[in-house]
This record gives C-alpha cells, sequence and structure tokens, in this order.
C-alpha cells in the first residue's frame, strides 16, 4: 500500500477527454440493468475483457473512476465479456460479481460510470488508455422502478506519458527473462533523477537511491519528486522503480503468476542503469527505500539479493511476517475474514474506528474481477505469493466469498514469508543483515502492519548478531534496526521525523564508503 495514494492508481482524466453521457429515460428494462454500449469512433474492433459498473453516492463526492474506495466502499458489478462490436449492446443486471449486494437493491441517487478494461498487460482497470470509459451520469436509482439505465462509452483512461528534461530521464529496458516467461515483450521501466551538475562531472560515479513505490505508485514519481531529489541534493542519482504488471504491483518478488520479476530487476535492468548513468557498481553504492508496498520491496530486494544493495531503508512494508498479514495468520487462522469470536477483522482503521473490514475489501475486488484479475491490493498479493490456477490466474489463498482459508496453499505461501527467510538463511546472510536491513513503522498502522514487524523484530532479536535499537544516526548507518514509532500510523508516519532520519543516516553511509565527500 502507499500511504499518499493508497489504493488508488494513476487516474489522470481531464474532463474534455470525456465526451457523451448516459440516458435515464422510462421504458421495459428494469431498475437493476443497465445497457452500455460504445461506437466506433472510440474503438473500430470488437472489445474482449470485463465490463465494469462503478458507482458512487452523490453526496459523497466521490468519482467512481477513483473506485475502490477502502474508506467509503461503494457498489461495483462487473461481467465478462467477449467479442463486442461497435454499437452492439451490453447489458449488465443482478450478477454475482456485485458488491455489496445485487443491482436491484440499489436505493438512492448515485454518479455512475462504466469502464470496458480490455488491457490485461497492466495492473488494474485505471491504468491503461486502451480502456474505454463513460462520462459520470447521476442516476435516481430506485429499487423496483420501471427504469431503462443505458450509458454510451465515450472516452479512454488517459495515463501519463511524461517527457525526458535535462535532470529527468525514462529508461525502458526489453526483458529477455519477463517476454519468455509472458511469451510477448516485457519492458523494464525506471525514471532517473539525475544530479543537477551532471554534465559538469563527467568522471564522476554516482551512489544510487533505488526508490520503490507504494501501491498506485510507479515511475511517473520520478517527475513528480525531482525537485527535492531525495534530500541528498546533487550528491545521489535517484532511480524511481516502475512495480506495474497484469497483476498490479508485483513487490519485485518472482512468482508463479508475476514470472523472475525480482531476477530481471537485478540482472537486466540495474546493469543497464549503471552503464548509461555512470553508476558506482558496488552494493555500498545501491540503496534501497520505499513506504508500504514499497517498504516491502526495499525489505525483499535486500533480504533476497544482500549482496547486491548496499542498505534497507523500509517505512510501513507490506506484511514481512506471515502469521499477521494483516490481522490474519496464514498459518493458523481457519478464516480470513473472521477472527476467533466470530467478528469481521478490521482491514483499515482510524484510530479506534473501523472504516473498511477485509471482507469488504475483498467483496469490491471481487466485484471487479472474481477470477482474481481485479489488480487492486489484495489480489496482487495473491499475484505475488499465491499459486497458479489452470485458469492462468493467481489462486487465492481464501474463498473471496466466506473468506476459508485454504490449509494446502500455506506451504506455497511459506516462501515468501520474509520471517522465514531471515530465519532459515541467518547463518548465511545474518552478518549482511545486520549491517544493511533497516525498518521503521508506526505502532499504529492503519493496516495493522505493525503487528508482523514487531513479530519480526521479536524473532531477530533472538538470532546471533541482531539488535534493534541503536542510538545515534552514525551506529543506525552502520546497523540494521527495526523501529515502532509511537503514535505513528500509515499515513501520518512521515511527520514523525522518518524522512529526516533516512536522509541523514544514507548521507553518513555514503561519506563512510567515500561516496560522498
Amino acid at each position: 500500500m502507499n500511504y499518499s495514494l493508497l489504493h488508488a492508481a494513476i487516474r489522470n482524466t481531464p474532463a474534455g477527454l470525456i465526451l457523451a453521457a448516459a440516458l435515464l429515460a422510462p421504458g421495459a428494462a428494469r431498475a437493476d440493468e443497465v445497457t452500455v454500449t460504445f461506437d466506433s469512433t472510440l474503438r473500430a474492433e470488437p472489445a474482449t475483457g470485463r465490463l465494469i459498473l462503478l458507482m458512487a453516492e452523490s453526496r459523497s463526492g466521490l468519482d467512481p473512476l477513483d473506485a475502490p474506495f477502502w474508506n467509503n466502499p461503494q457498489p461495483i458489478c462487473s461481467i465478462a465479456v467477449s467479442g463486442v462490436k461497435p454499437g452492439e449492446a451490453m447489458r449488465i443486471g443482478d450478477v454475482e460479481a456485485s458488491f455489496p449486494g445485487p443491482m436491484s437493491s440499489l436505493d438512492g441517487t448515485y454518479r455512475v460510470r462504466a469502464v470496458l478494461d480490455v488491457d490485461r498487460t497492466t495492473g488494474g482497470f485505471n491504468n491503461c488508455e486502451a480502456n474505454l470509459i463513460s462520462e459520470p451520469v447521476e442516476v435516481a436509482w430506485r429499487s423496483g422502478a420501471d427504469d431503462r439505465i443505458e450509458i454510451a462509452l465515450s472516452g479512454h483512461i488517459e495515463v501519463p506519458h511524461p517527457q525526458d528534461t535535462d535532470q529527468v530521464k525514462e529508461v525502458s529496458v526489453r526483458s529477455e527473462r519477463l517476454s519468455d516467461f509472458f511469451g510477448r515483450e516485457v519492458m523494464l521501466r525506471a525514471g532517473v533523477v539525475l544530479p543537477s551538475d551532471y554534465d559538469e562531472h563527467p568522471d564522476r560515479q554516482y551512489a544510487a537511491i533505488y526508490h520503490a513505490p507504494g501501491f498506485g505508485g510507479r515511475h511517473f514519481d520520478a517527475w513528480q519528486r525531482a525537485g527535492s531529489r531525495g534530500g541528498l541534493g546533487d550528491e545521489v542519482i535517484n532511480i524511481y522503480l516502475d512495480p506495474d504488471g497484469p497483476n498490479s504491483h508485483h513487490l519485485f518478488v518472482n512468482s508463479a503468476n508475476n514470472g523472475p520479476v525480482g531476477d530481471a530487476l537485478v540482472h537486466e535492468l540495474i546493469p543497464e542503469l549503471e552503464k548509461r548513468f555512470r553508476l558506482a557498481p558496488r552494493p555500498e553504492a545501491r540503496l534501497l527505500t520505499g513506504h508500504s508496498s514499497g517498504g516491502f520491496t526495499s525489505v525483499w530486494l535486500q533480504v533476497n539479493y544482500p549482496e547486491t544493495f548496499g542498505g534497507c531503508w523500509a517505512t510501513g512494508p507490506d506484511p514481512v511476517d506471515f502469521r499477521a498479514f494483516q490481522l490474519v495468520n496464514i498459518y493458523d487462522d481457519e478464516n480470513a475474514y473472521l477472527d476467533a469470536e466470530g467478528n469481521d477483522r478490521p482491514s483499515v482503521t482510524m484510530g479506534e474506528r473501523t472504516v473498511c473490514t477485509i471482507r469488504q475489501e475483498n467483496g469490491m475486488e471481487y466485484a471487479l474481477d472474481p477470477t482474481g484479475g481485479a489488480g487492486q491490493q489484495w489480489s496482487s498479493w495473491m499475484a505475488c505469493f499465491s499459486k497458479r490456477g489452470d485458469d492462468g490466474q493467481p489462486v487465492s489463498i481464501w474463498d473471496l466469498k466466506s473468506g476459508q482459508i485454504d490449509p494446502s496453499l500455506r506451504e506455497h505461501w511459506q516462501q515468501y514469508d520474509v520471517r522465514r527467510i531471515l530465519e532459515a538463511r541467518w547463518n548465511d546472510i545474518g552478518p549482511l543483515m545486520c549491517q544493511r536491513l533497516r525498518i521503521i513503522c508506526g505502532e499504529q498502522d492503519n493496516f495493522s502492519l505493525n503487528e508482523a514487524v514487531a513479530l519480526l523484530r521479536d524473532s531477530l532479536e533472538s538470532l546471533p548478531g541482531w539488535q534493534s535499537q541503536w542510538d545515534t544516526p552514525e551506529q543506525r548507518a552502520a546497523h540494521g534496526y527495526i523501529t515502532l514509532v509511537p503514535g505513528g500510523t500509515h499515513m501520518n508516519l512521515m511527520m514523525y521525523g522518518v524522512p529526516r532520519r533516512i536522509n541523514q543516516e544514507m548521507e553518513i553511509h555514503l561519506r563512510s564508503s567515500g561516496l560522498i565527500e
């Protein structure tokens, strides 16, 4: 997850792009049926994919295209479509893939948008310009009314196309490994922010800070954050990775569903970056940082490529101990949605208040795509950690309707449990982790990610050489640690001086390594 974007992917749809609307008129169809069409000016060839209907209560002020809403769940439903021609009607009514219930149960005024998702090479319906969308239309939905709702798809999703500048460059490299895995051309991308005086020092080699975006983030962050240069000014090259794939954020975890994405980064993209940008090709010069899903990425890469990267500063990482997958114990719990007392487990909290349950989040993703291809947070985790099904889709470790955990998949998930990896490999990689692995998390994380961080800390403290707390910046720059920040949450953690602390420790590390003066 991403503390700034959270569950939102990049959505940049100017109002001028979207043209036509929907009609609400009396007729023979029921209020629980919507007809959607597109014309040949938008797409000339037949369409195969998924038709999604997104709704948001008008009083909420939400744009349905920003769904799913983790802090204010709204109705969603979808159907699979195949070979639909321009002008041909697609009808969606009471279907299994719906949240929170059948369309016919709706009663109220909603803003409604339709999406035709025809691209499965990138994560989520709102991340590819081939996908068609309608203008938001306000509909007075009356349960049992005899109204016909017709929606015309009228535009495309718009995605950023950043332009290179003197200081910011997009790098795109064909991955042999991923192209072989998917049977099509796959590119690895990064946004590279160069020092302002880069051209004035043609003989200088630079350290790289690799920024792993949180969920919904991509390498486009490089253009947004170029001015700050990661807080180290012109001393380093900041590189923003692109974690997007067919199943959304892939965490750079080699998996049955996402392919060898970690290996592709380490053995294909990084060597190319070091060749193009005078990066020092040694571990001390390769530092990792990221928040939420980007925090997990940083930890994962440091643990699994311990000699490639010289330091990791991860904040609020996705679950690093599967005994606390948020609030689910993957190994011991029977049901992901219900606790031992039969109460729904929270997924998102604000203080003492639950704003979304695990059942609700999974329910919204099921409504987007019941086959597991929703491209949202939970389905992305399934793609990273679970098996690949006979249908080519990730196999969920629990039943998406009931939450019942499939114990036969637990062994497969174990290989992605950071705590288990560290315990099993400590004799080999422990000395490097004691120098390079750093995790900071709020004690009151909104997604309960602190639970896994605390379990990992306790586990490491029982292993030789590990110490979680150090007193001075110099000590922290030279040693691994795990810190839980009192009062810190997923969304306010950076307000506790964390960026300044990380920059200070990175600077000390780079000076001691002779990489900056």
